[in-house]
């Protein structure tokens, strides 16, 4: 065991073969049952998050239960509690998020699996210590039982902080009653999850990357582990997570590192599954940085006049390195490539093609934009003004009508000005999306309902309605 209040080196756990062997030939039989369907990486994610869940998390077969019920008794109870603050907000509404004072965008970041039976004291138990000790760090729990449910992020560098909440957790009787196994290809420290981060999610991006081996191998009868270590390192040029995987799966001893450079690619020739990842990097940050029109134009310069000018070099050189490593017929052929087979759409217009990838690409970003944007319309002006401004947009009008200044905002933030990064020909789809995310099924509804559907449901959001309920959904069927 880590002696970890001294100096003395955080050695990470053994490698969990066994269960990685078990988990990716899982997704194996799944792709092998389902033989005309592509495996993505929503899928990959939501067999992983609860592979190494018991069965009492489980509220059906497949189902993990839910814990949202214990946001509310979470936030009464850290209320005025000195170094945290607790709450559930509106437009994130899958998390319950718990902060102190942290500012960074580099973290160390930790999972500690708890068990539902003993969630809702575990989690008073480690933030409590945490606040005792004034650690800075943004922190969530999920609403469902996962395991990944409890995430910690303490600022990069905290090495002091980390070695206190390891010890605290490891020695502590009753966190240890209702540890839960993290997923096998997270790096651990005496069960715990560790890693650093930048803010470019591991999990996700090692779904992505386990996809894209199954459906390549989904021939073979079985799959080999080594073989899968070897593929994962190979096709990982994103330095983070070729260092968090390296840790995970090493045969010998592996150390964690809290100032450990994680920026930056692999020093190797780029695979394609990399060009790819490089490509989305690239679009993701010009988005951020100038929204959906830039990104739009830079591809369409980039794949008709081989101009990469247009995107945004950032602060991790993302233009020059895709100007260097991806030429512009490889643009062209991923993208093809990627709304044919994963999108199952057909355009024969380069527009419509790039807009179709860049929408399910930014989708998330998106939905982000429009419900920050909605709120405060919502909350300056109310529900009708609302539906009136997103339904004028959505059907060409200006986006004049939302709110450009929130109420009580010192900072002079124009929020109409999300609408560069939701377009109009992207609105019907970023409002679905947004009514999934908070676990509204609008499968059913028409484009001219949606406008109203959302804000009431943004109103309803705001009041702590379960939106989950069947009883409380009436209104909208």
């Amino acid at each position: 065991m880590n002696d970890f209040l001294n100096e003395g080196k955080l050695q990470y756990d053994a490698p969990r073969y066994d269960e990685m062997y078990v988990f990716i030939n899982h997704i194996l039989t799944i792709a092998k049952s389902n033989p005309n369907f592509h495996i993505n990486s929503d899928i990959v994610y939501s067999e992983l998050e609860k592979f190494t869940l018991p069965g009492k998390d489980f509220q059906s077969p497949g189902k993990a239960k839910k814990v949202e019920h214990l946001f509310p008794k979470w936030i009464e109870r850290f209320e005025g509690t000195k170094n945290i603050a607790v709450f559930n907000a509106y437009n994130w509404p899958y998390w319950c998020q718990f902060t102190n004072k942290s500012q960074k965008d580099e973290f160390i970041k930790l999972y500690v699996p708890i068990d539902g039976d003993g969630l809702e004291d575990c989690v008073n138990l480690i933030f409590d210590f945490m606040a005792k000790h004034d650690m800075h760090h943004q922190s969530k729990v999920g609403k469902f039982l996962r395991n990944d449910n409890v995430v910690i992020r303490l600022d990069k560098g905290d090495e002091k902080s980390l070695r206190m909440l390891i010890d605290f957790i490891t020695h502590n009787e009753k966190i240890q009653r209702h540890l839960n196994k993290t997923n096998p290809f997270l790096p651990n420290i005496n069960g715990i999850g560790v890693m650093n981060e930048t803010g470019i999610t591991y999990n996700g991006e090692l779904c992505e990357m386990i996809s894209r081996y199954v459906n390549e191998r989904r021939n073979n009868a079985r799959l080999d582990i080594q073989d899968f270590i070897k593929y994962i390192k190979e096709n990982t040029h994103k330095q983070e997570i070729y260092s968090a995987f390296e840790h995970a799966t090493s045969s010998e001893p592996s150390y964690f590192d809290a100032h450990e450079n994680i920026y930056g690619y692999v020093k190797r020739g780029l695979s394609e599954a990399q060009k790819q990842t490089l490509l989305n990097d690239t679009l993701i940050a010009t988005y951020e940085k100038y929204g959906m029109e830039q990104v739009m134009g830079a591809l369409m310069k980039a794949i008709r006049n081989n101009d990469y000018g247009s995107f945004t070099n950032g602060t991790k050189g993302y233009r020059d390195l895709l100007r260097k490593h991806v030429s512009k017929e490889e643009i062209e052929k991923m993208i093809s490539y990627n709304v044919h087979t994963i999108y199952k759409r057909s355009y024969t217009n380069l527009r419509d093609k790039l807009s179709a990838y860049c929408s399910y690409l930014l989708e998330d970003k998106m939905v982000y934009k429009l419900d920050e944007m909605c709120e405060v319309t919502l909350e300056n002006r109310g529900i009708d003004f609302l539906k009136n401004a997103i339904e004028g947009y959505c059907y060409g009008g200006s986006p004049r009508n939302f709110s450009r200044f929130k109420k009580g905002d010192q900072t002079g933030r124009n929020y109409r000005e999300n609408c560069r990064y939701v377009p109009q020909t992207s609105m019907i789809a970023a409002l679905r999306k947004s009514l999934k995310v908070k676990g509204i099924d609008a499968s059913y509804v028409s484009n001219d309902s949606l406008a109203a559907m959302y804000a009431q449901v943004l109103m309803d959001s705001r009041y702590d309605v379960d939106l989950n309920n069947d009883d409380d959904m009436k209104f909208y069927r």
